[in-house]
């Protein structure tokens, strides 16, 4: 067995089930020795920086170990169970008794486990699903570390790590891959412990094998990719096939670099081939390119690389800000929804995209460690606005000192000393507050002002942040009377949003909102609502030479003209979608019926005649209805009314 980082000083119990595992910390299986239960230990199966509380693999929600090294690699619990006995001389009713112990334990020791189960060893691999933290991941460039850095990745909130499984790491001859000296069993055991999916590419030229630009090297490469996909099948790796083909990383193959189109798709389609012989639940990916470029992504689907894979990977580099590459996605989205694979879409992969921080950014430089905290909260949330299935953030730890100069090392969350940044503390506070939730839907960007933006959640949870200028004051829609505030950094407070509108200050870090209510259903409050009028209202009527009477309505301004012209106007609310105007006769039963729906911030049209009390719906980004007030009684002249 490798051995394992530094520091590793956990346990392996196996327990319950053949080959079933639990893990937990020394502390535990000390309070567990000490209960009396005649419990097997399996020393040397570490897990390293596995935070109290957490209870890793088999029943408590891990997977259990490879079947290969179960019966090789890392040998065995212990001789064959005999009757009435699993393997590690526990019997079947104390193993029973042995999981309720380990949970409770834990419990004692570190409160209940946040980190949600992988899937069972063996199930389908699909994509990670949309609730919140499981879409958001990071890059790491290490099969084995510190105790340290397995604990600060685990209290990341990170659920996906994506790194090199390079080609001559694990084949540095034409032996065999070995997965085991190379540090991956080290590596897959360890991120699956603390519930975190392994995202491996395969990459890179291996100057023992001919040259990828034939077909001999092609296939060799195909054998490594089935070799990787055999040997971790049933551990939830996302097989990702080369990194940016189309930047300089394609040079070793003696082809021109960028990769073109076929040269890519012919390495992708022998591998991927290669990968669901070896696994045909396998979850492959690609082409991890490193930019947006819409002309090479045709060609790729031309020469049939949508067909190999299961999810499109792009690296977001060259936008300056999140919200700059939200057109992209969509431009990418439509092309994706162009070129469907048997009648469906192919997902969108936000595989690598992070920006560099210096404690002192040249000028010109971004960013400061401020900065990058914004840009990666709102680089997740705007994916998941824009469709993207999961987001993998570049990268967890700096490589450099914070200012050594421009490079690629200091993209990290954590330093190069394991300093958190306040990037570390962003992301885990993005995943613990909305951790269980899943997107809903974003408000109407052009009703949010100048840079404004807003999302919801399906659980209560909204977020809202500023592009431009911070301290701007605002009203946001919360549909609740009482709301809690996270900032960024993790702070909380309870505020009052009469109606169920915030007024509050936009800053480019992300707040987060919890208790979002209900939207109010229909019909509106019986009493008026009486606020101020707006004067771009008198303006526009006077420009037009139209007279008639003013009135407040919700927040808006209505004015009615002799000849039942009406106008309605209100001011730009965040967080709403669109908004319903309803009217009912001024005298008699309370029907409310909805006269129009409009996503703009005004409606021009005529009433008929009559008198009439006139409500406005805001309709928030879950579709249903806001806050209500009704006007004071409009008046349309029966002779000029229709």
């Amino acid at each position: 067995m490798p051995a394992g980082p530094a520091g590793d000083q956990g346990e392996c119990l196996f327990v319950a089930r053949r080959g079933a595992r639990t893990c937990a910390l020394p502390a535990v299986w000390d309070q567990m020795a000490q209960s009396g239960f005649s419990l097997g230990r399996r020393p040397g199966g570490g897990l390293p920086g596995v935070p109290r509380g957490v209870v890793a693999h088999s029943q408590l929600g891990c997977g259990r170990p490879h079947a290969a090294r179960e019966a090789g690699t890392l040998g065995r619990a212990g001789a064959a169970a005999g009757p009435g006995r699993s393997r590690g001389g526990c019997s079947r009713w104390g193993a029973s008794w042995a999981r309720a112990l380990v949970v409770a334990l834990c419990l004692m020791a570190g409160g209940a486990p946040a980190l949600a189960a992988l899937p069972a060893r063996g199930a389908a691999v699909g994509l990670p699903p949309a609730v919140i933290p499981a879409p958001f991941g990071v890059n790491i460039h290490f099969t084995r570390t510190t105790a340290a850095e397995w604990k600060l990745l685990a209290e990341s909130g990170f659920r996906i790590a994506r790194t090199d499984l390079t080609w001559t790491a694990v084949q540095p001859g034409t032996a065999p891959p070995n997965f085991q000296s190379s540090g991956y069993d080290s590596l897959v055991r360890h991120l699956l412990a603390l519930h975190i999916r392994p995202m491996l590419i395969l990459d890179y030229c291996n100057p023992a094998f001919p040259s990828l630009a034939t077909v001999p090297g092609r296939a060799a490469f195909a054998r490594f990719a089935a070799a990787a996909a055999r040997h971790f099948r049933g551990d939830h790796v996302i097989w990702e096939i080369w990194n940016e083909p189309d930047g300089g990383f394609w040079s070793c193959t003696g082809q021109p670099a960028p990769a073109g189109a076929g040269a890519y798709t012919a390495l992708a389609a022998a591998a991927s081939a290669a990968i669901h012989r070896a696994n045909p639940a396998a979850l492959v990916v690609g082409p991890a390119a490193a930019r947006f470029d819409m002309a090479w992504f045709a060609r790729l689907a031309q020469d049939g690389l949508l067909r190999d894979i299961q999810g499109f990977s792009v690296h977001g580099y060259g936008a300056n800000t999140p919200e700059e590459a939200v057109p992209e996605w969509q431009a990418l989205h439509a092309f994706l929804a162009a070129h469907p694979v048997d009648g469906r879409t192919l997902p969108m992969i936000s595989g690598e995209w992070g920006f560099e921080t210096y404690q002192h950014p040249p000028a010109g430089w971004c960013c400061t460690y401020g900065v990058q905290a914004d840009y990666l909260v709102r680089m997740m949330l705007d994916n998941l606005k824009a469709g993207v299935a999961y987001s993998i953030w570049y990268d967890f730890r700096d490589c450099s000192a914070p200012d050594a100069p421009a490079g690629q090392c200091h993209y990290g969350v954590v330093t190069q000393t394991l300093q958190p940044k306040p990037s570390f503390t962003a992301m885990r506070v993005l995943t613990q507050t909305f951790a269980g939730q899943r997107y809903v839907a974003s408000a109407d960007v052009a009703a949010c002002g100048a840079g404004e933006q807003a999302i919801r959640l399906d659980q209560g949870g909204e977020a809202f942040w500023s592009t431009g200028p911070s301290g701007r004051s605002g009203r946001f829609y919360v549909g609740s009377g009482r709301v809690t505030l996270v900032s960024q950094d993790g702070v909380r407070r309870q505020v009052t949003a009469p109606g169920g509108v915030l007024t509050t200050t936009y800053h480019r870090a992300v707040t987060y909102v919890l208790g979002a209510g209900s939207v109010l259903p229909p019909p509106p409050p019986a009493q008026p609502a009486v606020m101020d009028s707006l004067t771009a209202l008198l303006s526009y009527f006077y420009a037009h030479s139209v007279s008639g009477n003013l009135n407040a309505l919700g927040g808006a301004a209505l004015a009615v003209g002799t000849g039942g012209e009406a106008v309605l106007i209100w001011p730009p609310l965040c967080g709403v979608s669109a908004y319903r105007l309803y009217r009912s006769p001024a005298k008699g039963p309370a029907h409310w019926a909805l006269l129009t729906t409009t996503r703009a911030a005004h409606w021009y049209g005529r009433l008929p005649s009559g008198r009439w009390r006139l409500a406005v719906a805001a309709v928030g980004p879950s579709g249903g209805s806001g806050p209500r007030s009704t006007a004071a009684t409009v008046t349309v002249p029966r002779a000029a009314g229709s």
